[in-house]
């Protein structure tokens, strides 16, 4: 079998059964496109030949590859970033952000430095939004407080008629001061106590029913 077929076989496994990054390297997608380009070039000059069936298989393997490593790089920058970087206070710890992932090629380095300039740049972006839109509402409360809206000042005055002696009207149940009281005298003087009638003996008869007996 290929030898570098066989390499990529073994790293296929690897980056299958575990979570971190396989031991590779640095040379390893240089070398990957190199060996393609040549089971390519072979491919072309004979169709049915044995390196058709190779290239396919190298292919979906190297490609495995490159997604399963990308895809582990991913995650530990945004856990990276997710640890160091606070996205409500904005401070950062940059010892978080340098800890590269182990067994990365120089390209892999690149990409893990610019997803945690992508994701930083995010955040920053929103909390921007987020801090100048509590900055526009604490203005605006502000000068809510401190310039309040000014009210109207100008009143219309109620309309009085030529005539100063006319009086407003008054409600008749309202009484105001001690001299409408002395003029309500009269009436207290007016009402008068009905006495209680008196019965005598012919009504007391009347009621029980009763007459009286006459001397014959």
């Amino acid at each position: 079998m290929d030898p570098f077929f066989q390499k990529i076989r073994n790293i296929q496994k690897k980056e299958r059964s575990t979570g971190i990054l396989s031991e590779i390297d640095n040379e390893f997608y240089e070398e990957s496109s190199k060996y393609l380009r040549k089971l390519i070039k072979s491919v072309d000059k004979n169709p049915f030949s044995l390196d058709s069936y190779q290239l396919h298989d190298a292919q979906r393997i190297i490609v495995e590859i490159c997604e399963k490593r990308e895809f582990k790089i991913i995650s530990s920058a945004l856990a990276n970033v997710q640890k160091s970087h606070d996205i409500i206070k904005g401070h950062s710890k940059e010892h978080w952000l340098d800890t590269t992932p182990q067994n990365t090629t120089p390209q892999e380095e690149q990409l893990y430095t610019d997803i945690i300039k992508i994701i930083l740049n995010h955040r920053k972006e929103l909390m921007e939004n987020v801090y100048n839109k509590k900055e526009e509402i604490t203005e605006t409360q502000i000068n809510n407080t401190t310039n309040p809206t000014k009210e109207i000042t100008s009143k219309q005055e109620p309309t009085t008629s030529d005539n100063s002696s006319s009086k407003p009207k008054q409600d008749p149940l309202k009484i105001n001061n001690i001299e409408e009281i002395a003029d309500l005298s009269f009436i207290t003087n007016q009402i008068k106590e009905e006495p209680e009638p008196k019965l005598n003996s012919n009504d007391i008869n009347k009621i029980f029913g009763t007459e009286p007996k006459t001397e014959h």
